[in-house]
């Protein structure tokens, strides 16, 4: 018989995967808020390498000017105090002296100036290193920060896309099961179905033809089991005879049983009725539980299926049977007339018991409409 899914392990399934996609997205998003964080981290480190650059470059800048101002204040000294000195030379030596300081004075204040461009220059090369270390870190970070960002909205697309995936395979299967599954429906009133019956069964009793009904139904099951089907020939029709017998020739040959118990009926009505040919054919819905799988033959093992749960199955069952057989028109003991208003179950004349039976309806259709677990 068809085996279907748990409805308990599709839920439980639906719940992981909700969770799996959750998690993937708070991961997602903690990545970005850490990545955003670092980038955060690296402009303000940058940041604060620059300024402390420009504060050095600034602090060698000050002392170069203060140098300079000191040196500049001592050779005005010695150029004073040369000058005192060369008045009390005579006019070839102030000449001589003032040719000879205007040599050490341009000397000196060349070697000043020549210092100080030195030093000027080395500060300024200082600076401009200071200015390229600082913007080559800064666009390291900066670099890095875009390279982790990157990485993030390729997760975060990721997990997006994953999730739309996986949510259209999920509606998919539940759009899919909804369509195959029909809801058991309970207490159906088939009032006019069955009066519509004992226009041509007057006798016709609803609950004693179900429970023949399900009498045939287990029957069939049980020697569908034992590989035994000329057991229910009787009640079968060829056609679902030779049905059977090809089905259970496969298993056979696979070395397979399909084993069915714990039969127990729900609930049962009429739904149907029509006549034709003299010959009325009545379908019937059945609710029925039991265990329903595939074992090895020789050793019992479950092979498809479980033991251990029951299946709930909902039949829409067919029995035909004979009007010339059903109608009475007269006593089998005595010959008295039956008239078709006469619903009793005893002849009116000489008491005999009339007996209306189902052991005559044949099963010619039975077809699964739902199943699920019990």
């Amino acid at each position: 018989m068809k085996q279907i899914k748990s409805k308990k392990t599709f839920k439980s399934i639906l719940k992981t995967m909700f969770f799996i996609m959750i998690a993937c997205l708070t991961i997602a998003s903690f990545c970005g808020f850490s990545d955003t964080k670092d980038k955060s981290d690296a402009e303000t480190n940058s940041s604060t390498e620059v300024y402390a650059n420009y504060e050095l470059k600034e602090n060698e800048a000050a002392k170069i000017d203060v140098e300079q101002n000191e040196e500049k204040e001592a050779n005005s000294d010695d150029q004073e105090k040369e000058n005192n000195e060369s008045k009390s030379d005579d006019e070839t030596g102030l000449r001589v002296a003032d040719s000879g300081h205007g040599t050490s004075h341009s000397s000196s204040h060349s070697s000043s100036h020549s210092s100080s461009s030195s030093r000027s220059r080395s500060s300024s090369s200082s600076s401009r290193s200071s200015r390229s270390s600082s913007s080559s870190s800064s666009s390291r970070s900066s670099g890095s920060g875009r390279s982790v960002a990157g990485a993030a909205l390729g997760v975060t697309m990721f997990v997006m896309i994953m999730t739309l995936f996986i949510a259209g395979i999920i509606i998919s299967i539940v759009a899919n099961s909804s369509r195959k599954t029909r809801p058991i429906q309970y207490n159906v009133n088939d009032t006019a179905v069955v009066n519509k019956i004992k226009q041509h069964i007057p006798n016709f009793d609803k609950q004693e033809f179900l429970k023949a009904g399900y009498k045939i139904y287990v029957d069939v099951q049980y020697a569908w089991m034992n590989f035994k089907l000329d057991d229910v020939k009787d009640v079968i029709t060829d056609e679902m005879y030779n049905m059977y017998e090809a089905q259970l020739d496969i298993m056979k040959a696979a070395g397979e049983q399909n084993v069915m118990s714990g039969f127990k009926e729900r609930t049962a009505y009429i739904k149907d009725v029509v006549v034709q040919n003299k010959d009325i054919s009545i379908t019937a819905v059945y609710v029925i539980e039991f265990y329903d799988y595939i074992t090895n033959q020789k050793t019992g093992k479950v092979l498809r299926g479980t033991n251990k749960s029951k299946m709930c199955v909902t039949y829409e069952m067919t029995f035909r049977k004979s009007l010339d057989d059903v109608k009475l028109n007269s006593c089998p003991n005595c010959g008295a007339k039956i008239e078709d208003t006469d619903t009793s179950a005893v002849c009116k004349y000489c008491g005999s018991k009339l007996v209306f039976n189902n052991k005559d309806w044949v099963l010619t259709n039975k077809k699964t409409i739902n199943q699920t677990w019990a």
